[in-house]
């Protein structure tokens, strides 16, 4: 959406030689917990919309100098772009203040109410941090936005409550995407590398059971690149759904399974498995031979069920198989993928402050 006319800053920033990519790539450390390759960010920016690729310079410039807004906007582009933010919204506070200029006269009284009652409990809060001995700016904490909220809704009514939600949207997208403040969504404790995810086997992750949340952050925006992952990766997103479902999840060895990659029991329950899943990362549909295996091995363990997890889609006489058996064999193709890491991303309202320093050394 266009909004009004506004002056350029002033302010501009100057790169050396590789070091524009090197702040980036900072940046991405710090607020979305991912060691981003500077090749990988050039793949990126041959993705980018034009906005970004303009204001992009070449590996060869040097020095490079840009306005902060265009830097900035490249950060937050490239924020989305790992699944750090739910959406591209650069400028998220300049598009409200122009929703605001173009409001109909009938709703500028509801602006006036949701923003003056923000102001108030935002300084409310700070004061009564001040007041109990708490620097706010050396120990920030994030602001309770629930008071505001229910004010707007109990004096605006429904207007006023979906004002200040979309209000709020806006201010957290703001906050972890500006380049030179501490908020990020959550408190890392490690760099996970992103090119591992599609290079090498995986390991139990610190953020998460069996696959890495940063990954699933980063495949919610990528979807497309869930069948480029390794076929173990592959694996243990599929035990990370499962395990988070709250069933209890074996994940297999990844070779020499016999075809069972994950086993599956309701929570606290032992004897046969609730289901046994085959996980098949692959560009071809999956052959009816494999569900036909799946299927004995469902007998052999006297599972309940069993399920198929791939990237691509069964041929349609496997599919007429399962259809054909009252014993149960399932499908989980790419939609359905789509729809379980969704699931599991970072909640678009999770924000976490840190007043740690990045180690540019």
């Amino acid at each position: 959406m266009e909004g009004p006319l506004r002056p350029r800053s002033a302010v501009h920033i100057n790169f050396d030689s590789g070091e524009f990519v090197s702040v980036l790539t900072e940046i991405l450390g710090f607020k979305a917990g991912l060691v981003v390759a500077p090749s990988r960010l050039e793949g990126m920016k041959a993705t980018a919309p034009s906005e970004i690729q303009v204001h992009w310079p070449a590996p060869s410039t040097a020095p490079a100098r840009m306005r902060a807004e265009e830097f900035q906007t490249i950060v937050s582009w490239l924020l989305f772009r790992v699944g750090a933010l739910p959406q591209f919204v650069p400028g998220a506070h300049e598009r409200l203040l122009a929703e605001q200029a173009a409001a109909p006269p009938q709703l500028q009284a509801t602006y006036r109410l949701v923003l003056d009652a923000m102001a108030w409990h935002v300084k409310n809060q700070v004061l009564q941090r001040i007041a109990s001995g708490i620097n706010p700016f050396t120990s920030p904490e994030p602001v309770d936005a629930m008071p505001w909220i229910e004010e707007c809704a109990t004096k605006g009514g429904l207007a006023a409550f979906e004002l200040a939600l979309k209000i709020v949207g806006y201010v957290n997208h703001d906050a972890i995407a500006f380049s030179w403040n501490r908020i990020r969504r959550k408190q890392w404790k490690d760099g996970v590398d992103l090119d591992s995810l599609f290079r090498d086997a995986g390991f139990n992750p610190n953020h998460g059971h069996f696959f890495d949340q940063r990954y699933i952050d980063y495949l919610s925006t990528n979807a497309e690149e869930v069948g480029a992952i390794h076929w173990r990766q592959f694996e243990r997103l599929t035990a990370e759904f499962f395990t988070r479902q709250g069933y209890n999840v074996e994940l297999g060895p990844g070779r020499g399974d016999g075809g069972v990659d994950v086993r599956v029991w309701r929570a606290g329950g032992n004897g046969p498995p609730l289901m046994l899943i085959q996980c098949k990362r692959q560009k071809d549909v999956v052959k009816q031979v494999y569900v036909k295996a799946l299927y004995a091995d469902v007998l052999d363990e006297k599972a309940a069920s069993g399920l198929l997890v791939t990237t691509s889609r069964l041929e349609p006489c496997a599919a007429r198989w399962c259809a054909a058996h009252s014993y149960k064999i399932d499908s989980a193709e790419r939609p359905k993928l789509r729809t379980w890491i969704e699931q599991l991303r970072t909640s678009a309202t999770e924000i976490v402050f840190d007043g740690s320093a990045i180690d540019t050394e």
